[in-house]
């Protein structure tokens, strides 16, 4: 539930009201926001591509982990208006690569070692992941805004790293 908050809900989630805030603060243009939203996009469909190449390579915890910091430091590093657009980009494609292997491979790992009658309902809990995330989005996001862009993503950085500290010890052995 907590990788497929921080990986699927915040890490991509968030940014969209974010977006509009980004483009009214005068921190980019309209496009220049767009193709930030898009290097995220670009980043969840190569994220998903090697998601599965990488797991076979890397212990699936420590990959999993590291993603997750990955998205943490995605949004912690992203406070300042004052950085190229270019590190916006770079961070808004590793924000997506991150959260395309979370999606791939956290709910595998989780449910190999769940006895087959609970996998239903463990494997729900990664749709109450995106569902908390749509809603953090949702209304953190827009109360965060009422200061400056920088408070999102400080906001939202924080909180991904609060869950990825919380969930560090919490994935199977």
């Amino acid at each position: 539930m907590g990788s497929s908050l921080v990986g699927i809900g915040l890490a991509r989630l968030a940014f969209d009201p974010l977006q509009a805030a980004l483009v009214e603060a005068n921190w980019f243009t309209d496009g220049a926001a767009a193709y930030l939203a898009d290097a995220n996009l670009i980043g969840y469909v190569l994220g998903a591509l090697v998601a599965k190449w990488l797991a076979q390579r890397v212990p699936t915890i420590m990959l999993l982990r590291v993603m997750m910091i990955a998205i943490s430091l995605s949004f912690l590093l992203c406070f300042s208006e004052s950085m190229p657009f270019q590190w916006f980009f770079f961070w808004r494609v590793i924000s997506g690569i991150a959260g395309g292997i979370i999606m791939v491979v956290a709910s595998p790992t989780v449910l190999a070692h769940i006895a087959a009658k609970r996998r239903g309902a463990i494997g729900q809990m990664s749709l109450y992941g995106l569902a908390l995330g749509v809603l953090t989005a949702g209304t953190l996001v827009p109360l965060l805004l009422t200061q400056v862009p920088t408070a999102v993503w400080l906001g939202i950085g924080f909180i991904c790293l609060a869950i990825t500290v919380f969930t560090w010890r919490l994935w199977p052995p």
